[in-house]
């Protein structure tokens, strides 16, 4: 009775079987796959490639067994066990590259607000230094706009206002002033004297002096002697503006704040 030579479709080793044995199933020694032992009358089948995907190395004796083989042909050792470990081994590597992935992450977003922070406190400084150590920077944070009932824009100076400020609480400090110059003078009505004012500041001078004189005529407007005794009425602080009232009078002027001393 002559054997049976056939190969394993997977791995390509070469087999042989007992005539007899035709139609039964083996376990491949190599790759340890099932293989169907053919008949005698029949070709054996070609074999294919093996493909490496099905293959695995046993760890115990290294040699190529069948994913599907529950135990590895060359040596007997189980293969359940060691697939689990290799896995469980596997499943280790991933979480350990992905909490350093994570830990990596988290650095890079403490560095990026960190730097985040930086940006924003030398742009701080910057501006900072442009507001207090430069002439329009000064300028610039010591001037600022008011809207009027009408909604017309003022723009006021603070260092000015201060300063202003500060003369009408010195003024308001004492009790009687004496006019500063023979230069001054001053109008019963503050939007009166504020309309001659800016006669006066556009360089217009005939129309400045014609108003003048129509309120000295009226007796709307006077003129102050240098050293006159007044009595200061009321301040318009960010005006600059003062409302005085001469000894022995009752009328009541507005005249620039400058005026008293």
């Amino acid at each position: 009775m002559s054997d049976i030579l056939f190969l394993c479709e997977l791995c390509e080793e070469g087999l042989r079987a007992e005539e007899e044995r035709a139609g039964h199933i083996l376990s491949c020694p190599r790759c340890g796959a099932s293989v169907k032992v053919p008949n005698s009358s029949m070709v054996p089948v070609p074999a294919r490639r093996v493909d490496q995907a099905f293959l695995d190395t046993c760890m115990a004796c290294g040699g190529q067994v069948s994913r599907a083989a529950p135990a590895c042909p060359h040596c007997g050792h189980p293969l359940a066990s060691i697939r689990a470990e290799a896995k469980l081994k596997q499943q280790q590597v991933r979480e350990k590259a992905q909490a350093e992935f994570s830990q990596r992450q988290a650095r890079e977003q403490i560095c990026g607000s960190k730097k985040a922070w930086l940006v924003v406190l030398v742009i701080a400084a910057a501006v900072g230094i442009w507001l207090f150590a430069t002439p329009s920077g000064k300028r610039c944070w010591a001037t600022y706009w008011s809207y009027g009932p009408g909604g017309e824009m003022t723009r006021h100076d603070a260092q000015a206002e201060a300063a202003k400020a500060g003369q009408a609480q010195k003024l308001e400090a004492r009790t009687t002033h004496q006019i500063s110059g023979d230069h001054w003078f001053g109008c019963t009505s503050r939007s009166h004297f504020s309309r001659l004012v800016g006669l006066a500041t556009s360089g217009d001078t005939e129309a400045f002096q014609q108003a003048l004189n129509t309120g000295l005529a009226t007796g709307s407007c006077t003129t102050f002697q240098t050293g006159e005794i007044v009595y200061l009425i009321d301040v318009g602080v960010f005006s600059g503006l003062a409302k005085i009232r001469r000894k022995g009078e009752t009328k009541e002027y507005w005249t620039n704040m400058e005026a008293v001393k």
